[in-house]
């Protein structure tokens, strides 16, 4: 994934007001830490990590340490640790960084799986460097370290579960809220996208899916279905038939067409750069033409009226015009 970083910044200060020094220098390193991410290459994971951050450090984007320092918990009490050369140390492992890690077997643990031997171990004040603490919650978010459930649990290609992906971390605790984080933040990293790779979406809002078409109309022959949730491979969009208000439809990897009403792209009944307007696009079908009924109601007749056929001579232009219609 890569992102406009300054254009992230921007929608994010419409979205929720002026970022100071302090958070747009984390947002920035979070973006590029992400970039760099091999293991994190859906952005609806990249936006759940970055709601996390946006809860657990308070709207600082920066690693914090828990406020109160874990006083009044077990893990607040001060550890004595030794290590290899004798040296010791009295350690506090209450919660830092961007996840809040604590508990001693956690630190030394994480410190493990992160190749850092004992590090965070002995040094547990290093959970608060920023690429480390990023190195921390990806690590724990995707391997499912810290309460035994991963991203993969609850965001696959089988659906977005933002609100129960708070288990992740903390059983439940602020999981609405957590949940409307992400899918803003998703729609903006979604916005702010400037890589060249797949532009993959999703089918949203439609629990009994929606049909991908030959064209961008309904008109056209349906192809197959795309069930709701399902991630969609978008080639480029193109103007069609007006769905809920919306006259975008998009064409798929595999040359079908679904409406955009239905899919989480960022803008409503407009395109969505990056994603390509289509150069060359199938036509809507011809409706039909013939004789239009409309419901009336035959009134103030008690014994009803006669139906009667009345012929028109048509010129020869309009008789050809309907033996052949457009």
């Amino acid at each position: 994934m890569e992102f406009d970083h300054r254009k992230f910044m921007d929608l994010y200060n419409a979205q929720y007001g002026a970022l100071d020094d302090s958070q747009a220098s984390g947002i920035d390193a979070l973006l590029g830490f992400l970039e760099q991410d091999k293991d994190v290459s859906d952005v609806r994971w990249a936006a759940y990590m970055l709601a996390t951050v946006k809860e657990e450090c308070d709207n600082t984007w920066q690693p914090i340490e828990e406020y109160g320092k874990g006083q009044g918990h077990p893990y607040g009490d001060p550890v004595t640790v030794t290590d290899g050369n004798g040296n010791t140390y009295v350690n506090t492992y209450y919660g830092r960084g961007y996840v809040q890690l604590t508990w001693e077997t956690n630190y030394q643990k994480m410190s493990q799986n992160l190749n850092l031997g004992d590090q965070l171990l002995y040094h547990p004040e290093e959970a608060l460097n920023p690429q480390i603490a990023y190195d921390i919650i990806s690590f724990g978010m995707r391997n499912g370290s810290f309460t035994g459930v991963g991203l993969g649990d609850f965001i696959n290609s089988s659906g977005c579960d933002y609100v129960n992906a708070r288990q992740i971390v903390n059983g439940l605790d602020n999981a609405g809220v957590i949940a409307l984080y992400a899918s803003t933040l998703e729609s903006l990293l979604r916005q702010s996208s400037a890589g060249e790779g797949p532009r993959q979406y999703h089918i949203v809002n439609a629990p009994a899916g929606v049909n991908a078409r030959k064209g961008p109309g309904s008109n056209f022959p349906v192809v197959h279905g795309v069930p709701n949730n399902s991630r969609i491979d978008i080639v480029c969009q193109v103007h069609g038939e007006v769905v809920k208000g919306s006259n975008i439809w998009n064409k798929l990897a595999d040359g079908t067409y679904v409406t955009d009403f239905y899919c989480d792209t960022p803008n409503f009944n407009k395109f969505s750069p990056p994603i390509p307007v289509c150069q060359q696009t199938a036509r809507l079908s011809p409706v039909p033409r013939g004789p239009s009924t409309y419901p009336h109601h035959i009134v103030n007749a008690p014994a009803g009226v006669n139906a009667r056929r009345t012929r028109h001579k048509l010129p020869g232009c309009a008789r050809r015009r309907q033996q052949q219609p457009d």
